[in-house]
């Protein structure tokens, strides 16, 4: 199960929340993406990211306000320059003033955090990993929701 929220930046850093039922969830699964990666070329990188599952646990309610504020970005960015918006109230800046951009905003932000609701839970095992390519992690950042079992928020990249 993945989720990806549609956040684009120029930035070089991705930013995941990895989310396992339980601990010993979480230990199954960073026994096998160690067996399974241990040869490869990358495997620092990969060190670095079981060290972080480990280390990088946050709570449920840290792991919230990261999916609303990336949500809250995420509306401003899909719905500021709606060129249906600009017809009806003359200008952009009329147009994000107005109710209906809030509520078309606020019916996003609501439908992010729904959607991490109803996978995640204040019991499970969640962690924050967040890498940059400067940090030499572009192949491992680019295909860490393919090599992870739990389920992964992208939240940005």
């Amino acid at each position: 199960m993945k989720y990806r929220s549609d956040f684009v930046t120029n930035s070089s850093s991705s930013s995941f929340i990895v989310v396992y039922k339980s601990p010993a969830d979480m230990v199954r699964a960073v026994r096998k993406f160690v067996k399974n990666y241990e040869d490869d070329e990358y495997s620092n990188q990969f060190r670095s990211v079981v060290y972080d599952i480990f280390k990088k646990k946050i709570t449920y309610t840290e792991a919230l306000k990261h999916v609303k504020y990336v949500a809250e970005y995420n509306a401003r960015v899909k719905y500021q320059c709606d060129s249906e918006g600009y017809a009806k109230y003359g200008s952009y800046d009329a147009w994000r003033k107005s109710s209906e951009y809030k509520l078309l905003c606020k019916k996003h932000i609501e439908k992010e955090l729904n959607t991490f609701k109803r996978k995640v839970s204040s019991d499970d095992y969640i962690a924050m990993l967040e890498y940059s390519n400067s940090d030499g992690f572009y192949d491992v950042r680019a295909e860490l929701e393919n090599m992870l079992d739990g389920v992964i928020f992208r939240i940005n990249d």
